[in-house]
């Protein structure tokens, strides 16, 4: 069989310079497990073989695993070859840990490094380093205008569905939809059918306009919707768009 493939990947060296963080923010077990390490007298861990060569995979495959995170199309799985011998150790570490621990073997001080290392990685695993989230601690996603919009929808009649923030209809109306995250996830870079064969039996779509959303308007002008006013209300970044079908017959008020 032929397959067509590219035969070199670009590399984003923005993301590389972040990637070990990152690999710390998918998995915090690691770290943890490192960190009890200071716990466990040296003798008890490195004089085992089988933990010796564990920690030689784990370095040893790291490197490669930071590159194929950071070219063009990487994701978390580009880490799976060093998770599967560091996923093992961390086991081991932190059992070898916990029994040094109940033989009340180790110091004071120890203890102490111990517990501000773990305080440590707590907040690395809780920041984000994606340039493509960073933006969320200043912008959040949705306006001070989502009570309003949620009260305006619960008055609606016919299915609203919102992909951009699936709560609006669910708080409004207990209404369930798509998300276009979700449906972006199971189907990278391809068409995703459910999601639009659901956008055209809307009556509704709610467009939330901040840097996460993933509506197209002129992909729902193609479905055939037109965006409509709030009533004369001020929703700020909230747009409403109804099916063209259902506003044919109307006077035109309140249509853009």
């Amino acid at each position: 069989h032929m397959i067509t493939a590219v035969s070199r990947w670009p590399m984003r060296f923005n993301v590389l310079a972040v990637s070990p963080l990152r690999f710390l923010s998918y998995y915090i077990l690691l770290p943890v497990a490192l960190s009890v390490m200071i716990l466990i007298r040296p003798g008890i861990t490195f004089s085992d073989p089988k933990m010796r060569w564990l920690i030689s995979a784990g370095v040893g495959t790291l490197p490669g695993c930071f590159l194929a995170y950071s070219k063009m199309g990487g994701g978390p799985n580009s880490f799976l070859p060093a998770l599967m011998p560091l996923m093992v150790l961390s086991t081991l570490g932190i059992a070898a840990a916990w029994e040094t621990t109940s033989a009340r073997l180790i110091s004071p001080a120890r203890a102490r490094v111990f517990a501000c290392l773990i305080a440590l990685l707590m907040m690395v695993d809780g920041v984000e380093t994606s340039s493509e989230v960073l933006h969320l601690f200043i912008e959040g996603h949705g306006d001070p205008h989502y009570p309003q919009v949620v009260e305006y929808i619960s008055k609606l009649k016919g299915r609203v569905i919102c992909p951009d923030d699936p709560t609006i209809p669910i708080v409004a109306l207990g209404q369930t939809g798509r998300s276009y995250w979700a449906e972006s996830d199971a189907h990278f870079l391809i068409h995703m059918p459910a999601l639009y064969s659901e956008i055209s039996s809307a009556d509704y779509v709610v467009v939330v306009n901040s840097a996460n959303t993933k509506s197209n308007p002129d992909e729902l002008r193609t479905l055939g919707f037109v965006r409509v006013s709030w009533g004369g209300a001020d929703m700020g970044i909230y747009d409403l768009w109804r099916k063209r079908q259902a506003v044919e017959g109307d006077s035109g008020t309140g249509v853009n």
